[in-house]
């Protein structure tokens, strides 16, 4: 209801409430009334004009922004009065207001039992419906409001009351409803005169209008298998501004082309298509279609000249320009293809330049992955620098729109390695920063002896007088070992880390003390483990002294030593209580501890303390989140709290380092755990989903506990040997990695292998 309708109701309460005393203070008459007792109104009465009041003082409050005391108004006179449906209807835009969606919803229901012609709020129910994905009951309301009588006194919302009942049964895949929709919209703009004078559209407007409509319907019928009936349609939609706006009549001609290309009519629709790409449109799919219909035709040597002429006239159509070199690669033009998409990326480095030059490199006979190495080691050599020399901005942009190419197309970078490994052999100098994206890339692939070759080499690099890695050194020995972990190499850790004690100049003591103290670890070597943390202890400086403390504490937890890790914790929490980002480090610490020794609790109340200082933590999301799914309690809220750390997880990735080859991956740990909460849901084929792509990241590859999760859910789905496949692998990296203890859990995936 409007404000102003709404005050206007509110006076009249007011007036209402005061009548009985004006009545009562009339003109002073000479001969006295006789008596009338007046009869009592009843409880019912009372309420009402009570409630009557309230909402008079609602409408008060809500003109003054005071909300919630609007609120409190309206639900009070909607107690009192539960029949009268203007309480109900103002209360729904409140409750959407205040992000009270149920309440809101409940309002509208109500106040549509009380008041069922109410075409507005059946709209306004309609919204909700939709916006908590209910498609169909939302289709069902807005079928309702289209039916209130009154409704015809208002084309122009009719006409969008219609429109968006069409759109939600075309979305439905429910064809003859949508046409259906479609002619209700059409009835009304080929009745112009009404509409003209209820809006400010004009007839060139309406007919404009009734166009678009005719395409959709024509859309809708061809998606239904109805030709005959599309193409009606389509001629109605040109018919209707062809005088008017021939140019639009013109693109409308694409609709008619995609019916031949459907009945495959090719001379017709290459007639159409003509016609449309006169046009000039954007994008290539229309383009495209001219293609297929050339070379079913037996016309497909005209491919390239057509396409060149197109390429001239619109030389700013950049999508047109890249189709055209693709196809000139087609043809074996392989030169004057290549030609096309460097000069493109010297003024437009975005990846779909690279992935067509690429691909024109990886297809071609034989394949050129020796081109494509040279066009990636001069850009991103470029992009690094050099001691002495900042890199180039636009290199670096081209070389994120390479490195975004390469890592989503393995086979790429599985061409790519042998011809940048045979370039090692030969002592031809790479820029280290060639290599240390491609040992990135090969990484993600699992090639992981060719990764370890690349990390290896940019070392070499810096020893050497090679082209160097601009990036800090240690940047490189996190990498190579990172794989080394990876592949299991334990003991080729403990070399890399002895050797960098003897030759790094950059790298400092501490992080080789720290990677061979969870190395030693690794390979059953506690107390030597437990020696090169304290030594890492010793060499740390102050900002990660805390880092290497709590190394020293998990290796406590592989020992099973958890009263000795939670102390050596409560100490740190002593050390660093003028610290809160180091305490926050220390509380995820000791929840682990907890976690690991049962005493989930206490867990838990570290988690909730960090929560409390911090909502956006995504780490103490995720783990919060997966205790409370491992203990199958809270789940709904346990999947809130895991989503929202793959979010944060996301959002911080994307505001790292300007080069990184790794940034597009999610979490495997926070993966993980939202595949495993869905199944403690129920929502087993999703769960499968989610813990399959953890799998496939590298951490999920080498985490037992993902594994046996999968290894769970498929148990549970009936696929028998995808679970034994799970548990086997689970129970080969509990052996093989040995960074948990073989505890309780290790036995339990053994017996569920037995079984």
């Amino acid at each position: 209801m409007p404000l102003s309708a709404r005050l206007g109701l509110a006076l009249f309460a007011l007036v209402a409430a005061l009548a009985p005393a004006a009545r009562a203070q009339g003109p002073v008459s000479d001969r006295p009334e006789p008596f009338t007792p007046a009869r009592p109104e009843t409880r019912e009465e009372l309420d009402r004009r009570e409630a009557l009041k309230l909402y008079g003082l609602a409408v008060f409050h809500e003109r003054d922004n005071r909300l919630l005391a609007a609120v409190r108004a309206y639900e009070e006179a909607t107690r009192l009065d539960p029949e009268a449906a203007p309480a109900f209807k103002a209360l729904v835009p409140l409750y959407l207001g205040l992000d009270r969606l149920d309440e809101a919803l409940a309002a509208c229901k109500k106040a549509l039992d009380l008041d069922p012609g109410d075409y507005e709020t059946w709209h306004l129910y309609a919204r909700q419906l939709r916006v908590q994905d209910h498609p169909k009951e939302a289709a069902d309301a807005l079928g309702r409001a289209l039916a209130c009588p009154g409704l015809k006194e208002h084309p122009e919302v009719r006409v969008q009351f219609a429109f968006d009942l069409a759109l939600l049964q075309e979305n439905l895949n429910d064809f003859d409803k949508a046409e259906a929709a479609y002619l209700e919209v059409v009835k009304v703009l080929d009745n112009p005169a009404a509409l003209e004078e209820a809006s400010d559209l004009n007839e060139q407007d309406i007919d404009g209008r009734a166009a678009e409509i005719y395409e959709r319907l024509g859309r809708v019928s061809l998606r239904a298998g109805k030709h005959d009936k599309a193409k009606d349609y389509f001629v109605k939609a040109r018919d209707k501004v062809k005088e008017k706006d021939p140019a639009r009549a013109k693109r409308l001609s694409y609709n008619l082309a995609e019916l031949h290309l459907a009945r495959e009519e090719w001379a017709p629709a290459l007639a159409a298509l003509d016609d449309y790409l006169e046009t000039l449109p954007q994008g290539t799919e229309a383009y495209r279609a001219k293609i297929k219909a050339l070379q079913k035709l037996g016309r497909g040597d005209e491919v390239v000249r057509v396409l060149e002429k197109y390429a001239v006239r619109d030389a700013q159509n950049a999508a047109l320009k890249l189709l055209y070199a693709e196809q000139l690669g087609v043809a074996g033009s392989i030169g004057d293809a290549e030609r096309i998409y460097k000069n493109m990326a010297q003024t437009t480095a975005t990846p779909d330049v690279y992935r067509g030059l690429f691909k024109l490199y990886a297809e071609a006979k034989p394949p050129h992955f020796d081109h494509l190495a040279n066009v990636l080691d001069e850009t991103l050599g470029k992009a690094a620098g050099t001691r002495d020399q900042s890199g180039d901005e636009e290199s670096a942009a081209r070389a994120r729109a390479m490195l975004v190419v390469l890592r989503e197309d393995a086979g790429l970078v599985r061409g790519l390695m042998p011809v940048v490994q045979e370039r090692l052999k030969t002592n031809t100098p790479i820029n280290s920063t060639t290599c240390f994206f491609l040992g990135v890339l090969a990484a993600r692939t699992q090639q992981l002896d060719a990764a370890e070759e690349m990390f290896r080499q940019c070392l070499r690099n810096n020893q050497g007088g090679a082209p160097r890695l601009v990036q800090k050194e240690p940047e490189v020995y996190q990498n190579l070992l990172r794989v080394l972990r990876l592949a299991h190499k334990n003991e080729a850790v403990v070399e890399v880390c002895r050797d960098g004690l003897r030759n790094s100049r950059t790298v400092q003591p501490f992080f080789f003390h720290l990677h061979m103290a969870q190395a030693l670890a690794r390979i059953g070597k506690l107390a030597d483990g437990l020696k090169e943390a304290d030594a890492a202890v010793e060499a740390a400086p102050d900002p990660s002294r805390l880092l290497c403390r709590e190394t020293r504490v998990r290796i406590l937890l592989q020992a099973e030593r958890y009263e000795q890790a939670a102390a050596e914790c409560k100490e740190l929490l002593k050390e660093s209580a003028g610290n809160p980002e180091e305490v926050r480090e220390i509380r995820h610490t000791l929840s682990i501890v907890y976690s690991a020794a049962h005493e989930y609790a206490k867990a838990e109340e570290q988690l909730q303390t960090l929560l409390d200082a911090d909502p956006n933590d995504a780490m103490a999301n995720n783990d919060l989140g997966y205790q409370w799914a491992d203990q199958g309690k809270n789940l709904a809220e346990a999947e809130k709290l895991i989503r929202k750390a793959i979010d944060l997880d996301r959002k911080q990735r994307l505001t790292g380092t300007s080069l990184d080859a790794d940034s597009d991956r999610d979490n495997a740990a926070y993966v993980d755990s939202l595949g495993w909460v869905l199944f403690r849901r129920g929502q087993h084929e999703a769960a499968r989903k989610e813990l399959e792509k953890a799998v496939a990241l590298p951490d999920g590859a080498d985490d037992p506990t993902v594994w046996d999760h999968l290894g769970d859910v498929c148990a549970r789905l009936g696929d028998r040997d995808k679970a034994k496949e799970a548990w086997a692998k689970a129970v080969e990296l509990y052996e093989v990695t040995r960074e948990r203890p073989l505890d309780d859990h290790y036995k339990e995936i053994k017996q569920k292998l037995r079984k």
